[in-house]
């Protein structure tokens, strides 16, 4: 409800305000922005909380540039959310995620050998990454690639997916 978002808010406010260094607050604020709709505040929560993260290494950030590329994907800014990605890839380059968001920019952009390329680089650091495999499916299929794209869908199959478009 309403009162919810408020109250968490408030909560995160306070937590930010004791410290302000607290990624995963302002993570959690972008997020309650963006299921708000309101996808610039969500996009200034995502860039503090990924600011802060620059500095300290010792925090997990993938999460925050992925959603801040996606976040920027929905924008139509396709260079920013890429160049979001390449910088969090410099940290934590064994985040099947990051490659995951890379794959769909580039395949938004239409560039879809570099598209290719990251979902395999997603598969490459976790065989079992669910989304990568079905985009693969579609990427290949997309190429004219139609037995690697049935080689793919087969392994998305067997990890559980629900997706239509990979049928």
């Amino acid at each position: 409800s309403l009162g919810d978002v408020k109250q968490a808010n408030t909560l995160i406010d306070a937590a930010l305000k004791t410290n302000p260094n607290l990624v995963y607050a302002y993570f959690v604020k972008g997020q309650l922005d963006s299921d708000n709709g309101d996808v610039k505040a969500a996009i200034s929560m995502y860039q503090q909380g990924w600011q802060v993260a620059g500095g300290d290494h010792t925090q997990w950030a993938g999460y925050v540039a992925d959603a801040l590329a996606a976040s920027y994907a929905t924008q139509n800014q396709l260079d920013k959310g890429l160049a979001i990605i390449a910088d969090a890839l410099q940290r934590d380059k064994d985040d099947p995620q990051l490659y995951f968001r890379q794959s769909a920019i580039f395949n938004k952009q239409g560039d879809y050998d570099k598209a290719t390329q990251s979902a395999q680089n997603c598969i490459d650091h976790n065989a079992n990454y669910l989304e990568c495999h079905e985009q693969l499916a579609v990427l290949n299929y997309t190429n004219k690639q139609y037995g690697k794209s049935a080689n793919a869908a087969q392994t998305a199959f067997k990890l559980g997916s629900i997706k239509t478009s990979v049928y």
